[in-house]
């Protein structure tokens, strides 16, 4: 289990419990004390928990991310609880969540830091790095989010075989990013002419 894993767990059972010990966090998750505090470090420094002898408590000013306790994405604020979502992880030990590949991608052409990026493969819905991922932009097929619309892909082979089905460009994440800062830079210039 990766230690964002570990901390989405302790959050939820803080949610829960208000309160844990962090021998108790060690048995329930099986890995050694030691590595529970390096787990809860962020989550100390992020003010979402506070350090008590040998536990931590939920922070007061802690809620949910809406009123109930939906994951909502940090783009469009649509709910990120679809097999599309997408989190972002950045070397300040933060995660953002998106709705789809659409919003990680915009999210990260605006960011700096990101480490991590996960998503699942459209076709077998499996767990994937978005970093290393193919990217179908515009295709056919709808599948109900934003616009254009874009699917994530593990394997290149696959994406091309569902291209050319359902069209669309293919790239590669690097490329992809380019793309969409393109778009936001379009969109920003669109944006600051007004009209005489």
């Amino acid at each position: 289990m990766l230690p964002i894993e570990r901390r989405q767990k302790i959050m939820a059972w803080l949610e829960q419990e208000t309160t844990l010990r962090v021998s108790d966090l060690s048995e329930r998750l099986a890995v050694s004390e030691m590595t529970i505090y390096r787990d809860i470090r962020p989550l100390i420094d992020q003010g979402d928990v506070i350090k008590t002898p040998g536990g931590i408590t939920l922070a007061q000013n802690h809620t949910p991310p809406d009123a109930d306790g939906r994951s909502l994405c940090v783009v469009c604020m649509k709910e990120t609880n679809t097999r599309l979502a997408m989190q972002l992880m950045y070397d300040d030990l933060h995660i953002e969540q998106a709705c789809c590949a659409h919003c990680a991608l915009l999210r990260a052409s605006q960011t700096h830091g990101l480490t991590h990026l996960l998503g699942k493969d459209y076709l077998t819905d499996t767990t994937i790095n978005g970093l290393q991922a193919s990217y179908l932009i515009g295709s056919e097929a709808r599948v109900q989010c934003c616009d254009p619309q874009v699917l994530l892909f593990d394997r290149m082979e696959e994406a091309q075989k569902f291209q050319r089905g359902f069209g669309g460009t293919l790239l590669p994440y690097s490329e992809a990013m380019h793309h969409f800062q393109s778009l936001v830079c379009q969109h920003s210039c669109q944006k600051s002419k007004k009209p005489f």
